[in-house]
């Protein structure tokens, strides 16, 4: 007999974990891999529930705990994906895919603060351009491309097109970042 509070279905190669927003009477589902399922998570007697994330603009799976005196209690919320991959303070959990409802085992790497921040999805929400490190350089009547690697900002090309500007900036992230390029 399972422990786990929250209703899952089995499939062949991972667990469907439903979870409840109250609020807004909604069921958010979470895959993770089998083996961290039944390892991990089939007799840890908790509830997980979905926690709004606004800039991913989507649910984490979490669960919260008490702690301390009586009348002195404080509150503590646990991710699914730290939990899973047991990211210590300081560690950051990257979901490869982007779906941060997507916990199976591939899709999840602990990594640094720098890789995190690189490995982005999507532009700023005041972006103008259309496209991740491409601006509207007012002085030259061009877009521009520039990004930051090492805490120092490096301006790499101006375009009178801003795709052209979208595609160099792609193609500068992945000669800069690496696998930790991100999604435009």
């Amino acid at each position: 007999m399972s422990k786990i509070k929250n209703e899952y279905e089995e499939f062949e190669d991972y667990v469907l974990i439903h979870t409840i927003d109250c609020k807004k009477d909604l069921i958010v589902d979470t895959m993770v891999s089998k083996d961290d399922f039944y390892e991990k998570l089939i007799d840890f007697e908790v509830n997980w529930f979905p926690a709004w994330n606004d800039d991913m603009d989507d649910y984490y799976i979490a669960y919260s705990y008490r702690y301390g005196e009586v009348g002195h209690k404080r509150g503590k919320t646990i991710l699914l994906h730290r939990f899973l991959t047991g990211a210590k303070l300081r560690e950051y959990v990257d979901h490869k895919n982007h779906n941060i409802r997507d916990n199976r085992k591939d899709n999840l790497q602990v990594i640094s603060n720098r890789e995190n921040l690189t490995n982005r999805k999507g532009k700023n929400k005041n972006n103008k351009s259309g496209y991740r490190n491409v601006f509207w350089n007012s002085n030259a009547n061009k877009w521009e491309v520039s990004l930051v690697r090492n805490y120092k900002r490096i301006y790499c090309a101006q375009f009178d097109d801003v795709d052209a500007a979208g595609a160099d900036a792609e193609r500068t992230r992945r000669q800069y970042h690496g696998k930790y390029a991100g999604l435009n």
